[in-house]
């Protein structure tokens, strides 16, 4: 059974859509067909707070997208977000109307609404289809320099583009994100099994500036104690940190060396992600 986000691949591969960045407008121009319109406009909405709409029928469907949203690459997302609701929702006659304000398309993991949650993997896969974006991560380390080739790659935001990384990797890693001292619950790829209690960044720790985190070519080991895992937890631990300013947050890749074994003192090597 397809997933949400099989749903968006499979979307663009019958639209024949392969190129990246991919554009929402495109997207519903080669949706849309005799039997079925799907149109998608800016507007000006009234309240900031409101970022899309999407209202369909069993004939049509029209997506707004709140003119006054600042971000470039959350206009985008929101688009893609709205897209979602129409394939996953409206077409299958599960929900005809969609309001979505900035807690629903953010990407907190805080949201408990399943067509929400649904609608932003779909608007992730669209926007930056494994196809692409899969093969970078297999092959590459997990650091903050392949998290800004797959942003300028997509045209998305480097939030978006790290939770999209997160997701494909195969290794024990998770991104955290802190905004206004408060942490949200961790992004974790499929292998990364330990838990991560909620907590401020640790003050023992050191966040680069988002001029230099193209630049960090590596990640740093640290100790377990600094983000209070549990005492059972084995190996070894590495972060990379930065301060966003497109969205006011700190995010950090966190990778965990599950396998690493240092037995009567031998010389390791850091692994490679």
């Amino acid at each position: 059974m397809p997933t949400t986000t099989t749903e968006a691949e499979h979307l663009l591969e019958d639209l024949g859509l392969a190129d990246v960045p991919v554009i929402p407008e495109e997207v519903c121009r080669a949706m849309s067909s005799s039997s079925y319109q799907i149109t998608l406009e800016e507007r000006q909405m009234t309240s900031k707070d409101l970022h899309g709409m999407s209202i369909g029928s069993a004939q049509e469907a029209r997506i707004l997208v709140n003119s006054n949203i600042p971000n470039r690459h959350r206009k985008r997302f929101t688009a893609a977000h709205e897209i979602g609701h129409v394939c996953l929702h409206i077409q299958t006659n599960k929900k005809s109307k969609f309001t979505c304000r900035d807690e629903d398309i953010s990407a907190s993991a805080d949201n408990n609404d399943k067509y929400e949650r649904e609608a932003n993997e779909f608007a992730s896969s669209l926007l930056m289809p494994s196809s692409v974006v899969s093969p970078l991560v297999l092959r590459s380390d997990l650091v903050w320099p392949l998290i800004h080739r797959i942003k300028d790659l997509c045209d998305v935001s480097l939030e978006a583009a790290a939770r999209r990384a997160i997701t494909l990797s195969k290794e024990p890693c998770c991104l955290i994100i802190h905004k206004n001292g408060d942490m949200w619950n961790p992004m974790k790829s499929r292998s990364f099994s330990t838990f991560v209690p909620n907590q401020p960044f640790p003050s023992c720790l050191y966040a680069s500036s988002d001029g230099e985190s193209d630049k960090i070519e590596s990640a740093e080991e640290c100790d377990f104690a600094d983000w209070c895992f549990p005492d059972r937890a084995t190996g070894k631990l590495y972060y990379s940190s930065i301060h966003n300013s497109e969205f006011n947050r700190t995010m950090t890749l966190l990778i965990h060396d599950e396998d690493y074994e240092d037995e009567d003192g031998e010389d390791w090597e850091a692994p490679h992600f």
